[in-house]
């Protein structure tokens, strides 16, 4: 396939030759935007504007960046994510389920074997209190609970601690 997609023996491809067309083009429509209107000397309110239309830009790329995650999400799931106190970080997931619903917390840290004192709080009572290792291929352990539905907003409160380390995480969500 990639000898059909050759062109005159230089060795890029047809596809090669569309992407960088693409990008040359959005990069022209990128600093058209940012440079056209009147010259700075005109008035000051030029540079709010070109600043404004960064912040334009830069808000659009964010936004197709952050697309992917929420599509993963169900709706009426909460989902937060942090750092923890060292290069750990944290995943929440709140979620209905048939059953009732379910907390989910994910720690990632990118080292296998290291264990995790693990506290997890349901409307300050405690829910699950226990250890957990982190697991390979990621480094990573997750807890998972099932809990009945009950009437009105539900605070879960996470304290993930390392015990080789001492790292610390906090999460927190409401569903």
């Amino acid at each position: 396939m990639a000898k059909l997609l050759e062109r005159a023996g230089d060795g890029v491809t047809q596809a090669d030759r569309a992407y960088r067309t693409v990008t040359h083009r959005l990069v022209s429509i990128t600093r058209w935007a940012v440079d056209s209107g009147p010259s700075v000397k005109a008035t000051g309110k030029v540079i709010l504007m070109r600043n404004a239309t960064r912040l334009a830009i830069v808000g659009l790329v964010m936004a197709v960046l952050v697309a992917p995650s929420a599509v993963l999400a169900k709706d009426g799931d909460v989902i937060t994510t942090g750092a923890c106190s060292n290069a750990s970080t944290w995943k929440l997931k709140l979620s209905d389920e048939d059953l009732g619903k379910e907390i989910k917390i994910e720690v990632d840290q990118n080292v296998t074997g290291d264990r995790w004192k693990v506290r997890i709080l349901l409307n300050g009572d405690v829910l699950f209190k226990g250890k957990r290792t982190t697991q390979a291929p990621s480094g990573s352990f997750k807890v998972r609970r099932l809990v009945e539905d009950s009437p009105g907003k539900d605070v879960v409160k996470i304290r993930a601690r390392n015990l080789t380390t001492g790292e610390t995480c906090f999460a927190r969500g409401v569903f």
